[in-house]
């Protein structure tokens, strides 16, 4: 073994590691065994659409593409992860599992993010605002349809 070769061996390990430290073994196998069955499951135009969902989402939310994926506690993060679950699981048809996938989230934060969504009031203030990107996200999802 080169030397090339030993330092991504090495760095393949250490992040395995981490990721087990982080997830633990049975997760990370369900996640690798999910990635493995889902890399022929998904289309590529549920990709693109989901893509598309994604980037509205976080232009609605002012976050950026890293922001989102990233595992910092934004306020508002939380929200936008949430509003792109429930689009994934209306318009584009994915399943908890496709979509912990394709958002890089556990399945069960994908369903607490969910849920949180869906128990949104008008009467609130603060789940107004919330409610209201979610019109406007979709308003600007139906123009682009329209394109």
């Amino acid at each position: 073994m080169d030397n090339q070769e030993q330092k991504t061996t090495t760095t393949l390990f250490s992040e395995l590691n981490k990721t087990i430290q982080v997830l633990g073994v049975e997760k990370l196998v369900d996640i690798l065994k999910h990635i493995r069955k889902k890399s022929v499951e998904i289309t590529q135009d549920q990709v693109d659409q989901s893509e598309v969902i994604i980037k509205t989402v976080c232009d609605e939310f002012a976050i950026s593409i890293d922001e989102f994926y990233s595992h910092k506690r934004l306020n508002d993060r939380r929200y936008a992860v949430g509003v792109c679950a429930l689009l994934l699981q209306n318009k584009v048809g994915l399943d908890n599992s496709d979509i912990s996938f394709l958002l890089r989230k556990p399945a069960d934060i994908v369903s607490i993010y969910k849920n949180s969504i869906n128990l949104l009031r008008d009467a609130r203030p603060d789940d107004y605002k919330i409610l209201k990107r979610i019109a406007n996200i979709n308003s600007k999802l139906k123009d682009l349809q329209n394109e």
